[in-house]
């Protein structure tokens, strides 16, 4: 289930890059730079599936060099929508249990849905919500 509704995700973020007329910031060159963005976007769609207690997880990885990824963690799973920005990584969506995130990994800070929503709003209005609504559009309709 987590791996569908990712996967769904993500095909929306390749068509709000590709088809939306004004995407938000670094979304136009999803998925390079945009694991911040598109996880807290996910973030607030498994919440709307009905999947609660996920939270963004910032971690700093190793890949080439040492760089801070975010990605959403969820029922002791970590699901990457954004992975294949790096080198080496051919999968769109990478879903795995956290106990088997490399040792090198290391976490920094964990996030949850109304802390980011407070953290992105400016003058009560929320632009983590403008976008993802923006996204949530090109979901295919046979995603539950």
């Amino acid at each position: 289930m987590l791996i569908d509704r990712a996967s769904q995700f993500r095909y929306a973020c390749e068509k709000y890059r590709d088809e939306h007329e004004y995407p938000f910031a670094s979304m136009k060159y999803f998925p390079r730079g945009c694991c911040t963005l598109a996880s807290e976007a996910l973030l607030r769609y498994l919440r709307d599936e009905g999947i609660d207690g996920a939270e963004l997880l910032n971690y700093r990885v190793h890949r080439e060099k040492m760089i801070n990824h975010d990605f959403i963690y969820v029922l002791d799973w970590a699901i990457d929508i954004t992975a294949d920005q790096f080198p080496k990584e051919e999968r769109h969506v990478v879903v795995r249990k956290i106990a088997d995130l490399p040792k090198t990994w290391k976490p920094l800070k964990r996030f949850t849905l109304d802390q980011l929503i407070e953290k992105n709003s400016v003058e009560g209005e929320c632009t983590l919500l403008k976008m993802y609504n923006d996204i949530r559009e090109f979901i295919p309709s046979t995603a539950g």
